[in-house]
């Protein structure tokens, strides 16, 4: 029996991406060869040549509510994803990190940012975003918006009686209407 695995914590790029129903040549509809994204070739062939026909560990971290079983495996010579990851190969994604080990997921974002830094592979030509306006205020609280998001007015400056709208950092709570 044959199971699907996705890689817990990290995305590749991918090799079949969706066809458009039409092509540009105006053929009547007929579908053009799907292009894979950048490096999603390379990306398999490292996985492909490290993991097939060979016996590895696989840690089964759960099922999200589609069905997608995740997990993490084990080559004999390390984490496979983390692998990736550090050659730029994989990034590092928040909606299935919750699959795998505490541990894994810090190692993933370590790497991710060394290959950042190194503009290996898919980061290639990757600037980190830069924060405009202020780093730093003072405010009052005037509306609690949602678990994870708050009204400010600030307070001095410039910028004195404006209000703002702030998201918390590395928090999404429900939001209003839902259970």
């Amino acid at each position: 029996t044959d199971i699907n695995l996705s890689p817990a914590g990290i995305a590749a790029p991918r090799v079949n991406t969706q066809a458009k129903t039409a092509s540009a040549a105006g053929d009547g509809g007929a579908a053009a060869a799907p292009k894979p994204e950048a490096y999603a070739l390379e990306s398999k062939y490292f996985t492909e040549t490290r993991l097939l026909h060979r016996d590895v560990d696989v840690v089964v971290g759960g099922i999200d509510k589609y069905g997608t079983l995740y997990g993490t495996v084990i080559h004999p010579k390390g984490n496979i994803s983390l692998e990736l990851v550090k050659g730029g190969l994989a990034r590092v994604v928040d909606y299935s990190i919750d699959f795998t080990a505490r541990e894994n997921a810090l190692q993933y974002r370590l790497a991710e940012r060394q290959a950042k830094t190194s503009q290996l592979r898919i980061w290639k030509g990757y600037t980190p975003p830069t924060i405009t306006g202020w780093k730093e205020f003072t405010a009052t609280v005037i509306e609690i918006v949602s678990g994870d998001m708050v009204m400010v007015k600030v307070e001095g400056g410039k910028e004195e009686g404006a209000e703002r709208k702030l998201s918390l950092a590395s928090l999404r709570a429900p939001r209003g209407g839902n259970a």
